[in-house]
């Protein structure tokens, strides 16, 4: 067992959590301890940040079992024992990497709805959602398909897909309150609407079945959500 694998995380009182400023969790090695930062400082905040980009990238570019945390700590610009400082091992740094992944999937799209709520109509919002969707699975594709084989053989990054899945049902509930809409059972609607766009994407990106007009399937797709989330009680 390498001796950066953890064997379980201990869970500390209160009164521990805190070392000038900065939390640490406690891990429990193969007969050690070690701690794992949680960066307050700018400089720090930028290390681990930049860390995990590195990581993002090489994940991207290798997979997941094909990269090494010399490798992200060299593309970092930090020396490994940096990299330890921030991070259990390479899989930390994976989660880490989903949950990038995640804000820059979604996060700016549904951000943009907020200014475009004023010129633009339901409707036209989420034929623009859809697109921004397909666009931003396109641009990150790689990493889509890492992050989704590893969560079929790995607990934990499947937990980490699934809260990421999540995350995206409460930003389609939130803009659905913006808009003033409140349908019987959001969240469970939300949730259909999030996995009609994720297999429209899947069926453009990855299927490409050439008898099927896509700008035909996305306009129905569209069209589905719209029906569905504006039907109030």
């Amino acid at each position: 067992m390498n001796i950066f694998s953890y064997l379980h995380t201990l869970t500390i009182g209160d009164d521990h959590l805190y070392n000038h400023g900065r939390y640490e969790r406690v891990i429990v090695l193969a007969g050690d301890k070690r701690t794992v930062r949680q960066p307050r400082q700018k400089r720090a905040i930028e290390k681990k940040s930049r860390i995990i980009e590195a990581g993002f990238k090489l994940f991207c570019e290798k997979g997941f079992h094909n990269t090494n945390t010399v490798e992200i700590a060299k593309a970092a610009g930090v020396s490994t024992g940096i990299l330890y400082n921030y991070f259990v091992d390479k899989k930390d740094i994976f989660l880490a990497a989903i949950d990038s992944f995640g804000n820059r999937i979604t996060l700016p799209a549904f951000q943009a709805t907020e200014s475009l709520k004023s010129t633009f109509s339901l409707p036209e919002i989420v034929r623009w959602l859809i697109d921004s969707f397909i666009k931003s699975h396109d641009q990150f594709k790689s990493a889509h398909e890492e992050i989704r084989a590893m969560a079929l053989l790995d607990p934990e990054v499947a937990s980490a897909f699934n809260r990421f899945d999540l995350q995206t049902v409460n930003d389609v509930v939130k803009m659905m309150q913006r808009f003033g809409l409140n349908p019987p059972h959001p969240y469970e609607k939300a949730h259909i609407a999030v996995s009609l766009v994720e297999n429209l994407c899947h069926e453009i990106l990855y299927s490409r079945h050439e008898d099927l007009d896509y700008d035909i399937m996305i306009d129905e797709v569209a069209r589905v959500i719209v029906q569905m989330l504006s039907v109030n009680p």
